[in-house]
């Protein structure tokens, strides 16, 4: 994710403990949208190595605190077992002082797929205007609870998906 040596356990830092930068913090600083998409718990060591800074990988505090600073334009992943934004942080994002910056958008038992991904919360978003977009699936946010996504879909293919409802949507 950066291109630099790291020690063990280490996350985007250098092995005198610096932040590098990633290349999602590259493309922001150019202009472009950056961010990571994954089917493991947000901050879990790979996808955090895009978006996080910190010396020890388990250090949840350090990752939370980080994925803040570094603020990417784009986040999906699992928000489940401990390695996601604090709840908190979730919270203001919803309706606080990080609403006007951050669209979250949950999966819950009362969203559609259709209304998640195509609904306006979402196709309305634009980095250009210094949008920024956080996915949160699976883990605490469905019903399962499981705190991984499934790599080729609900049922194990590539193509139909569960709504909420628990309904089969064919593609």
């Amino acid at each position: 994710a950066t291109g630099h040596k790291a020690a063990n356990n280490m996350v985007s830092v250098n092995l005198y403990e610096e932040d590098v930068s990633t290349l999602v913090e590259d493309a922001m600083m150019c202009g472009m949208a950056g961010g990571v998409v994954t089917s493991v718990p947000l901050l879990h060591a790979t996808p955090a190595a895009f978006v996080t800074h910190t010396n020890n990988r388990s250090n949840r505090d350090s990752l939370r605190r980080s994925f803040e600073r570094v603020m990417p334009t784009f986040a999906s992943g699992v928000c489940g077992g401990n390695y996601y934004p604090y709840p908190e942080t979730l919270q203001s994002m919803r309706d606080g002082a990080l609403s006007s910056q951050w669209t979250l958008l949950e999966q819950n038992e009362n969203i559609t797929a259709e209304e998640f991904y195509a609904g306006e919360r979402f196709t309305s978003r634009d980095p250009d205007n210094g949008d920024h977009v956080l996915v949160c699936l699976g883990g605490d946010f469905s019903a399962s609870g499981e705190d991984n996504l499934p790599f080729r879909g609900v049922d194990s293919s590539y193509s139909n998906r569960w709504c909420s409802e628990g309904e089969v949507l064919i593609d």
